[in-house]
Protein backbone atom coordinates (compact mmCIF):
# COMPACT_ATOMS: atom_id res chain seq x y z
CA UNK A 1 0.00 0.00 0.00
CA UNK A 2 1.13 3.49 -0.87
CA UNK A 3 2.22 5.64 1.26
CA UNK A 4 3.28 9.69 1.18
CA UNK A 5 7.34 9.70 2.44
CA UNK A 6 7.51 13.76 3.72
CA UNK A 7 6.76 14.66 0.30
CA UNK A 8 9.88 12.58 -1.47
CA UNK A 9 7.44 10.42 -3.34
CA UNK A 10 5.72 6.98 -2.69
CA UNK A 11 6.67 4.68 -0.74
CA UNK A 12 6.51 0.75 -1.45
CA UNK A 13 7.25 -2.58 0.93
CA UNK A 14 8.01 -6.02 -0.15
CA UNK A 15 5.05 -8.49 0.47
CA UNK A 16 7.77 -10.23 3.24
CA UNK A 17 8.20 -6.74 5.29
CA UNK A 18 11.33 -5.49 3.31
CA UNK A 19 12.10 -2.11 1.86
CA UNK A 20 13.13 -2.15 -1.77
CA UNK A 21 14.76 0.65 -3.64
CA UNK A 22 11.23 1.01 -4.92
CA UNK A 23 10.89 2.08 -1.22
CA UNK A 24 12.68 5.94 -1.33
CA UNK A 25 11.64 8.11 -4.76
CA UNK A 26 14.65 9.65 -4.89
CA UNK A 27 17.44 6.88 -4.68
CA UNK A 28 18.84 5.92 -8.03
CA UNK A 29 18.81 2.01 -8.68
CA UNK A 30 21.98 0.99 -8.88
CA UNK A 31 21.96 -0.32 -12.53
CA UNK A 32 25.71 0.45 -12.98
CA UNK A 33 26.21 -2.75 -10.45
CA UNK A 34 24.36 -5.35 -12.59
CA UNK A 35 27.35 -6.83 -14.02
CA UNK A 36 29.35 -7.17 -11.19
CA UNK A 37 26.41 -8.63 -9.57
CA UNK A 38 25.68 -11.12 -12.64
CA UNK A 39 30.14 -11.44 -12.05
CA UNK A 40 29.03 -12.47 -8.60
CA UNK A 41 26.17 -14.93 -9.76
CA UNK A 42 23.87 -13.51 -7.85
CA UNK A 43 20.25 -13.38 -9.05
CA UNK A 44 19.67 -10.07 -9.82
CA UNK A 45 15.79 -9.58 -8.95
CA UNK A 46 16.29 -10.95 -5.72
CA UNK A 47 19.19 -9.22 -4.64
CA UNK A 48 17.55 -6.04 -5.21
CA UNK A 49 15.04 -6.84 -2.32
CA UNK A 50 18.16 -6.60 0.33
CA UNK A 51 20.03 -3.16 -0.61
CA UNK A 52 22.15 -4.23 2.50
CA UNK A 53 23.57 -7.36 0.25
CA UNK A 54 24.40 -5.35 -2.63
CA UNK A 55 27.59 -4.01 -1.50
CA UNK A 56 28.90 -7.62 -0.95
CA UNK A 57 27.95 -9.11 -3.96
CA UNK A 58 29.37 -5.74 -5.93
CA UNK A 59 32.60 -6.30 -4.03
CA UNK A 60 32.26 -9.90 -5.06
CA UNK A 61 31.68 -9.51 -8.64
CA UNK A 62 35.00 -7.31 -8.66
CA UNK A 63 37.35 -9.81 -7.23
CA UNK A 64 36.03 -12.08 -9.87
CA UNK A 65 36.07 -9.90 -12.53
CA UNK A 66 39.90 -8.97 -11.56
CA UNK A 67 41.25 -12.67 -11.46
CA UNK A 68 39.65 -12.79 -15.50
CA UNK A 69 42.09 -9.76 -15.86
CA UNK A 70 44.86 -11.57 -13.80
CA UNK A 71 44.83 -15.07 -15.59
CA UNK A 72 44.00 -13.35 -18.83
CA UNK A 73 47.66 -11.33 -18.76
CA UNK A 74 48.59 -14.33 -17.20
CA UNK A 75 47.86 -16.60 -19.91
CA UNK A 76 49.10 -14.01 -22.52
CA UNK A 77 52.29 -13.56 -21.11
CA UNK A 78 53.36 -17.50 -20.97
CA UNK A 79 51.87 -18.00 -24.37
CA UNK A 80 53.67 -14.74 -25.90
CA UNK A 81 56.80 -16.15 -24.03
CA UNK A 82 56.85 -19.33 -25.90
CA UNK A 83 55.53 -18.65 -29.27
CA UNK A 84 56.23 -14.78 -29.67
CA UNK A 85 52.93 -14.66 -31.74
CA UNK A 86 50.31 -11.76 -30.26
CA UNK A 87 47.58 -13.58 -32.65
CA UNK A 88 47.86 -16.69 -30.52
CA UNK A 89 48.26 -14.86 -27.79
CA UNK A 90 45.52 -12.74 -27.56
CA UNK A 91 43.27 -15.49 -28.36
CA UNK A 92 44.33 -18.18 -26.01
CA UNK A 93 44.40 -15.80 -23.67
CA UNK A 94 40.94 -14.57 -24.18
CA UNK A 95 39.66 -18.27 -23.64
CA UNK A 96 41.69 -19.00 -21.10
CA UNK A 97 41.03 -16.14 -18.75
CA UNK A 98 37.13 -16.71 -19.66
CA UNK A 99 37.64 -20.41 -18.68
CA UNK A 100 39.47 -19.43 -15.10
CA UNK A 101 36.49 -16.41 -15.03
CA UNK A 102 33.56 -18.94 -15.23
CA UNK A 103 35.26 -21.51 -12.90
CA UNK A 104 35.63 -18.95 -10.36
CA UNK A 105 31.77 -18.01 -10.58
CA UNK A 106 30.77 -22.05 -10.43
CA UNK A 107 32.71 -21.89 -7.12
CA UNK A 108 31.33 -18.65 -5.70
CA UNK A 109 27.71 -19.73 -6.79
CA UNK A 110 27.31 -23.01 -5.96
CA UNK A 111 28.89 -22.39 -2.12
CA UNK A 112 25.57 -22.51 0.20
CA UNK A 113 25.79 -21.41 3.62
CA UNK A 114 22.03 -21.53 4.83
CA UNK A 115 20.21 -24.56 5.35
CA UNK A 116 22.79 -26.78 5.49
CA UNK A 117 25.03 -28.17 8.57
CA UNK A 118 28.30 -26.97 9.18
CA UNK A 119 30.13 -30.37 8.19
CA UNK A 120 28.44 -30.60 4.95
CA UNK A 121 29.37 -26.94 4.76
CA UNK A 122 33.23 -28.37 5.05
CA UNK A 123 32.56 -31.36 2.87
CA UNK A 124 31.39 -28.91 -0.40
CA UNK A 125 33.79 -26.41 0.63
CA UNK A 126 37.35 -29.25 0.27
CA UNK A 127 36.97 -29.78 -3.26
CA UNK A 128 36.21 -25.78 -3.94
CA UNK A 129 39.13 -24.78 -2.04
CA UNK A 130 41.29 -27.11 -3.91
CA UNK A 131 40.18 -26.19 -7.08
CA UNK A 132 40.69 -22.22 -6.31
CA UNK A 133 43.93 -22.88 -5.07
CA UNK A 134 45.01 -24.57 -8.59
CA UNK A 135 43.54 -21.83 -10.14
CA UNK A 136 45.92 -19.06 -8.01
CA UNK A 137 48.73 -21.25 -8.53
CA UNK A 138 47.97 -22.11 -12.57
CA UNK A 139 47.24 -17.95 -12.70
CA UNK A 140 49.84 -16.38 -10.51
CA UNK A 141 52.71 -18.32 -11.48
CA UNK A 142 53.61 -16.46 -14.64
CA UNK A 143 52.77 -13.54 -13.33
CA UNK A 144 55.40 -14.31 -10.76
CA UNK A 145 57.98 -15.63 -13.06
CA UNK A 146 57.27 -11.85 -15.00
CA UNK A 147 57.41 -9.62 -11.91
CA UNK A 148 60.68 -11.24 -10.87
CA UNK A 149 62.24 -11.73 -14.29
CA UNK A 150 65.36 -9.67 -14.06
CA UNK A 151 66.10 -11.80 -10.42
CA UNK A 152 65.48 -15.08 -11.95
CA UNK A 153 67.51 -14.54 -14.74
CA UNK A 154 70.34 -12.92 -12.08
CA UNK A 155 69.81 -16.25 -10.26
CA UNK A 156 70.03 -18.43 -13.51
CA UNK A 157 73.46 -16.59 -14.58
CA UNK A 158 74.93 -17.16 -11.40
CA UNK A 159 73.82 -20.86 -11.28
CA UNK A 160 75.40 -21.16 -14.65
CA UNK A 161 78.69 -19.52 -13.68
CA UNK A 162 78.63 -22.19 -10.80
CA UNK A 163 78.28 -24.89 -13.12
CA UNK A 164 81.07 -23.65 -15.42
CA UNK A 165 83.48 -23.16 -12.24
CA UNK A 166 82.42 -26.79 -11.50
CA UNK A 167 83.07 -28.21 -14.92
CA UNK A 168 86.07 -26.22 -15.47
CA UNK A 169 87.70 -27.58 -11.90
CA UNK A 170 86.39 -31.35 -13.06
CA UNK A 171 88.16 -31.08 -15.88
CA UNK A 172 91.09 -30.03 -14.39
CA UNK A 173 91.46 -32.99 -12.02
CA UNK A 174 90.59 -35.28 -15.11
CA UNK A 175 93.44 -33.65 -17.25
CA UNK A 176 95.86 -33.81 -14.27
CA UNK A 177 95.00 -37.59 -14.00
CA UNK A 178 95.50 -37.52 -17.74
CA UNK A 179 98.39 -36.20 -18.02
CA UNK A 180 99.91 -38.38 -14.86
CA UNK A 181 99.08 -41.32 -16.84
CA UNK A 182 100.71 -40.40 -19.76
CA UNK A 183 103.41 -39.53 -18.38
CA UNK A 184 103.94 -42.76 -16.27
CA UNK A 185 103.09 -44.56 -19.61
CA UNK A 186 105.91 -42.46 -21.00
CA UNK A 187 108.61 -43.10 -18.70
CA UNK A 188 108.18 -46.46 -18.96
CA UNK A 189 108.30 -46.49 -22.90
CA UNK A 190 111.58 -44.75 -22.64
CA UNK A 191 113.03 -47.32 -20.46
CA UNK A 192 111.85 -50.17 -23.01
CA UNK A 193 113.69 -47.73 -25.16
CA UNK A 194 116.71 -47.42 -24.14
CA UNK A 195 116.77 -51.03 -22.41
CA UNK A 196 116.42 -52.41 -26.53
CA UNK A 197 119.27 -50.14 -27.04
CA UNK A 198 121.78 -51.46 -24.83
CA UNK A 199 120.59 -54.94 -25.91
CA UNK A 200 121.32 -54.33 -29.62
CA UNK A 201 124.72 -52.53 -29.07
CA UNK A 202 125.92 -54.97 -26.47
CA UNK A 203 125.12 -58.03 -29.24
CA UNK A 204 126.65 -55.62 -32.22
CA UNK A 205 129.94 -55.35 -29.88
CA UNK A 206 130.14 -59.06 -29.41
CA UNK A 207 129.73 -60.24 -33.25
CA UNK A 208 132.25 -57.25 -34.03
CA UNK A 209 134.80 -58.56 -31.11
CA UNK A 210 134.24 -61.73 -32.22
CA UNK A 211 135.43 -61.00 -35.89
CA UNK A 212 138.56 -58.92 -35.10
CA UNK A 213 139.39 -61.37 -32.03
CA UNK A 214 139.43 -58.48 -29.02
CA UNK A 215 136.37 -60.14 -27.88
CA UNK A 216 134.20 -63.48 -26.97
CA UNK A 217 136.64 -66.36 -28.12
CA UNK A 218 139.42 -64.15 -29.02
CA UNK A 219 140.45 -66.05 -31.93
CA UNK A 220 140.29 -64.17 -35.10
CA UNK A 221 138.72 -65.53 -38.41
CA UNK A 222 136.27 -68.21 -36.48
CA UNK A 223 133.40 -67.79 -38.48
CA UNK A 224 130.80 -69.99 -37.26
CA UNK A 225 130.92 -67.92 -33.77
CA UNK A 226 130.99 -64.53 -35.81
CA UNK A 227 128.25 -65.45 -37.96
CA UNK A 228 126.13 -66.58 -34.88
CA UNK A 229 126.35 -63.63 -32.86
CA UNK A 230 126.27 -61.12 -35.60
CA UNK A 231 123.04 -63.43 -36.40
CA UNK A 232 121.71 -62.63 -32.81
CA UNK A 233 122.29 -58.85 -33.07
CA UNK A 234 120.09 -59.08 -37.18
CA UNK A 235 117.37 -60.78 -35.33
CA UNK A 236 117.19 -58.49 -31.95
CA UNK A 237 117.20 -55.05 -34.32
CA UNK A 238 114.47 -56.70 -36.90
CA UNK A 239 112.26 -57.54 -33.66
CA UNK A 240 112.92 -54.07 -31.89
CA UNK A 241 113.48 -52.28 -35.21
CA UNK A 242 110.97 -49.52 -36.22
Amino acid sequence: MAETNNGQGPSTMAQDGLYTYDSFGDKKKPNDNKFLWWCAGAHQQLLKQFPSEHTKYSGLGGVLLATFVLATLSAGYAIHTVFGNWFWTIGFALIWGLIIFNFDRFLVSTMRKYGISKRKQIWMAVPRIALALLIGVVIARPLEMKIFEKEINVKMTENLHKKIRLNDSLLALENKALMQTTETERQRLLDRKLAIEDTLHQLQTAYVQEADGTGGSRQRGIENITRLKQDAYNQARGQYGP
